[in-house]
């Protein structure tokens, strides 16, 4: 009797071995399968084969010069894609740290994308900038890293202790602390004072 136990014993665990190896050997076909796929995709230029499938939750990126923190950016979510050296982001918040008088400018939109060797960054979609009194908001702002630019490209509206103004685009050089606005330009001072440029 107990021989007869053993033997239906070792029957069943053959048969588990069999299956537990038909069951691998069937999901290392289907990862095999997935795999070839997404090589295709990647060969076709297919914009879902061009993502890493690396998604990161809240992001934080710093840039200096000289040893010193030039602007620090943090994001919600960040998406890095082969192609471009770009980094995709939600709910971008920049801080840039002035040079000369310490402070801060803030930077947020809804979304943007990152370009790390060309030193470009885009906010997208409620873009708004404020450093003191100073208020900037459009929907699309382009920081450039090697001139040290924020350029609104699609039109701007600007506010600043009394003055309220529109362009249809503007373009700041930080360090130079110049503005330069173009394209229907409208200003309102406090004192209903109205200025009008084409």
């Amino acid at each position: 009797m107990l021989k007869r136990r053993q033997v239906a014993l070792f029957l069943v665990f053959c048969c588990l071995i069999t299956l537990v190896g038909a069951i691998l050997s069937t999901d290392k076909e289907s990862a095999r399968e997935t795999d070839r796929k997404n090589k295709a995709e990647t060969k076709t230029g297919n914009d879902e084969g061009a993502a890493l499938n690396l998604d990161i939750k809240t992001v934080l990126l710093h840039q200096g010069e000289g040893g010193i923190e030039l602007w620090r950016l943090k994001a919600t979510w960040a998406r890095l894609l082969k192609h471009d050296d770009l980094i995709m982001v939600e709910a971008p918040n920049l801080t840039y740290f002035m040079k000369e008088d310490g402070k801060t400018l803030l930077v947020s939109s809804k979304t943007g994308d990152i370009g790390q060797k060309s030193k470009i960054i885009r906010f997208m979609d409620d873009v708004r900038v404020t450093q003191d009194d100073k208020s900037f908001t459009g929907d699309l702002l382009v920081y450039n890293g090697t001139q040290k630019s924020m350029l609104f490209p699609i039109g701007v509206d600007f506010s600043d202790a009394g003055i309220n103004a529109r362009a249809d685009s503007l373009i700041w050089f930080i360090d130079q602390k110049f503005i330069t606005a173009k394209g229907n330009v409208f200003v309102e001072f406090a004192r209903s004072e109205k200025l009008f440029i084409k």
